[in-house]
């Protein structure tokens, strides 16, 4: 359970980040080819929507509303660390 307030938050944060530096982030990777060819309003509005799917999934996992994605990515991150639990 803590693991998954701690990934939301984290989520939280990053989205935030995400739409706040959209433009950054734009300049850094340039137009993204699949995303100019199935998203008709650009790469930097992807990345806007990005960034805000972002916040809402933490959001859910911060307040439990996406349990069954807190314990595959908590499953994910013990594995990746190796976290004894």
């Amino acid at each position: 359970m803590l693991l998954s307030i701690f990934l939301g938050i984290t989520l939280v944060i990053v989205g935030i980040l995400t739409v706040q530096f959209h433009k950054q982030i734009y300049n850094f990777t340039g137009a993204l080819a699949f995303v100019e060819r199935r998203v008709t309003a650009g790469t930097q509005s992807f990345i806007k929507l990005f960034g805000a799917i972002l916040v809402i999934i933490g959001i859910g996992l911060t307040f439990g509303l996406f349990d069954w994605l807190g314990v595959l990515l908590g499953e994910a991150v013990r594995s990746m660390f190796q976290v004894k639990t």
